[in-house]
């Protein structure tokens, strides 16, 4: 579970990075310390909505797990308050 939220933060890191390249260049910077720099202007506005969406699915992702993570926990407590420990 730990290595797939790794996993999870690394993507949505990536995305943002290629969100921002894409935001700097519709602001009409440069872009040329940006790893992206070599990406014609044509694809970054075709994939520009393609990223955001991704990035808004991986961060509900991480939210599922995070609640499932929650609702786990709050299972796990529930069954050791009622466990008696008493002998």
């Amino acid at each position: 579970m730990e290595l797939k939220l790794k996993e999870v933060n690394e993507k949505i890191n990536e995305i943002e990075e290629m969100i921002n390249a894409i935001k700097s260049y519709a602001n009409g910077e440069s872009i040329k310390r940006n790893k992206y720099k070599d990406l014609p202007s044509k694809i970054l506005n075709e994939k520009a909505e393609e990223y955001r969406l991704k990035l808004e699915n991986l961060k509900n992702n991480a939210t599922v797990m995070y609640n499932d993570m929650d609702y786990i926990n709050s299972l796990i407590n529930k069954a050791e308050s009622k466990v008696d420990t008493t002998e």
